[in-house]
């Protein structure tokens, strides 16, 4: 949901931009926005992946030596 987010947020700011009609403080929110989506996508994923490694990690290792499944998906 927060990739989601993200995404909808810099389309927004790509089309603000490309279209020339932007304001300043519209720009810097927005920017700020996702910098701010971006920072919480990344503590969530550590949270994630060290509480998998505190309490999964025997299910983790033999998810992931299943042929098509990766890190993100075990």
């Amino acid at each position: 949901m927060l990739k989601q987010k993200k995404t909808s947020f810099s389309n927004q700011l790509e089309s603000f931009l490309s279209s020339g009609i932007i304001e300043s403080d519209v720009k810097k929110t927005l920017k700020s926005v996702i910098k701010k989506l971006e920072n919480s996508i990344v503590n969530l994923e550590y949270s994630l992946s060290r509480l998998v490694e505190e309490h999964y990690q025997d299910t983790y290792e033999r998810l992931i030596n299943i042929p098509s499944i990766g890190p993100k998906t075990a």
